[in-house]
């Protein structure tokens, strides 16, 4: 296979473009969106342009599948929400209007979950190789660290270490790359019989320690939660699945192997861990005995004060919310600076809060609907053999642990939250995206 010719590396059983040119094109932008995504904004959005002018430009090919696709049409009143988003939150926080609009812009991203479906083509090939990209690329992003003695030192004392980037996010990323690595571990395997099986096996567990030992030296407590709830969340599907039971056996064998050096990883590091969460016991006393308002300014203490915040404000325009960036102004504007003791509020530490104060019910009710409509998707793409169960066990571990990470941090006020999304939701979607109905004739 020719790794240059992005057609052989992601292949798909229909055309893509009205031109081969434009489909290597559109092929090469999805690789470097998913190459990019942990290492250069400005080159993922490269990515991301190359797809949308390569797509653009076949649009006498896609128009009749693009205008009957459910999400597509979410993606178009998503868009004039967040227009009408921009003039409220000017309204809010008068003369914000431009400020507001290069939020949104980011916001509206959320629709490319039909982008990224188009150009994987469905085929369930082109979606496992998507992901052995966005892996590669973040370990190598990742391995330096790992190769510098002083980063092991500090993490193993129990020390917080960022990875280069916010350690939240890296958290993310860590906690994702892990749930892959269990998930689809047979994969990574290969076969039985093949060559270098044993070398895969072994690659794959240093691959699980290494992503166990940085998720741990983020010191993320929200990551930390968040993972072992999408692992809880996934095990009464995994044991239930419609999978044969010797496919299935060796499914669960590839996650249980994983699962207990994680385990045995975590056992090793367990006195930091629980120091970490002991760090909040004032917090925890002040709760239980009924006074939030005298909760110290600790981590969580900081966060109880803005999510009280946050949900007192969305009150004052519950439908529509306050406008996509106006939390900011309006927090910095209130008491809260003084509660917190000058701390800098860029966000309520809760995407969740964040998207329901900011666009209102309306606004989380569409893009509960982009969740829906992608579920569904991959839910008939399983039924009908399209994809694994192994891979939509993995995808519903990753929802729920990417739903219980951004309960304690805004990763939706960056502009990562929206190519992530759209980068795992459209690959659940794809399958569905172009094999549940025909375009008309």
């Amino acid at each position: 296979m020719n790794l240059t010719a992005p057609r052989q590396w992601f292949p798909g059983t229909q055309p893509r473009a009205t031109h081969p040119a434009l489909e290597q094109a559109g092929l090469a932008g999805l690789a470097i969106y998913a190459l990019m995504l942990t290492v250069s904004k400005d080159l993922c959005y490269v990515g991301e342009w190359l797809m949308l002018l390569a797509l653009a430009a076949s649009w006498p090919l896609a128009r009749d599948r693009l205008l009957r696709d459910g999400i597509f049409r979410l993606f178009l009143v998503w868009s004039a929400y967040m227009v009408l988003s921009c003039v409220l939150g000017a309204y809010w926080v008068p003369g914000s209007l431009g400020d507001q609009a290069m939020v949104a812009k980011r916001w509206v991203k959320l629709g490319f979950i039909v982008l990224v479906a188009w150009w994987l083509g469905g085929d369930w090939r082109t979606i496992r190789r998507l992901y052995f990209v966005l892996f590669l690329a973040f370990a190598f992003v990742m391995l330096p660290y790992f190769l510098y003695p002083l980063y092991w030192e500090k993490g193993l004392a129990g020390g917080r270490l960022r990875f280069g980037m916010n350690p939240q996010r890296s958290a993310l990323f860590f906690a994702t790359a892990l749930l892959g690595l269990l998930f689809l571990a047979r994969d990574v395997w290969g076969d039985r019989l093949e060559r270098h099986f044993r070398r895969r096996v072994a690659l794959w567990g240093l691959a699980i320690l290494l992503m166990t030992m940085g998720l741990l030296f983020t010191q993320t407590r929200g990551a930390w939660i968040a993972v072992v709830t999408g692992l809880a969340a996934s095990l009464p599907m995994l044991l239930i699945g419609r999978t044969a039971p010797a496919r299935r056996g060796w499914t669960v064998a590839g996650s249980a192997m994983g699962l207990l050096l994680v385990v045995a990883i975590g056992a090793g590091q367990w006195t930091h861990i629980a120091s970490r969460f002991a760090e909040e016991d004032p917090v925890f006393t002040a709760l239980q005995s009924g006074h939030w308002q005298e909760v110290p300014n600790t981590s969580l203490g900081r966060r109880i004060r803005l999510w009280h915040w946050g949900w007192t404000s969305w009150q004052d325009s519950p439908w529509l919310g306050l406008g996509v960036d106006s939390i900011r102004p309006l927090a910095a504007a209130s008491d809260l600076p003084r509660q917190l003791d000058g701390f800098e509020i860029p966000h309520l530490h809760n995407s969740w809060l964040e998207l329901l104060v900011s666009t209102g019910v309306v606004g989380v009710g569409l893009f509960l609907a982009f969740a829906l409509l992608a579920a569904r998707g991959g839910w008939w793409a399983y039924r009908t053999g399209r994809l694994p169960g192994r891979f939509l066990l993995m995808q519903w571990a990753v929802f729920v642990m990417f739903l219980v990470a951004n309960f304690s941090e805004a990763h939706i006020t960056k502009w990562i939250f929206w190519p992530y999304l759209a980068l795992f939701w459209g690959s659940l979607y794809s399958p569905a995206f172009w094999f549940r109905q025909s375009p008309s004739p």
